[in-house]
């Protein structure tokens, strides 16, 4: 069940309700201030570690095409 939060910078449909959303809020809080940065910059460092992951999936997923050996699937580093 969904809801609407207006209360973090606009309306918007959110899964799990405004609590979900009051609770993200606040574990960003609680690491930004646990690493001394700017919510913004800690928002802006999930973003690239999930592009990246992305990047690294889509590469193992497409080196893994029958017929190939262990050897030949995509590691990251």
């Amino acid at each position: 069940m969904g809801g609407h939060c207006c209360c973090l910078g606009g309306t918007f449909r959110v899964f799990g309700g405004v609590r979900f959303v009051l609770r993200v809020h606040d574990a960003r809080v609680r690491i930004s201030n646990e690493m001394e940065i700017p919510i913004p910059e800690l928002n802006k460092k999930k973003e690239v570690l999930i592009a990246t992951f992305k990047q690294h999936l889509k590469k193992k997923k497409n080196s893994m095409i029958s017929g190939c050996g262990e050897e030949d699937v995509y590691k990251s580093i």
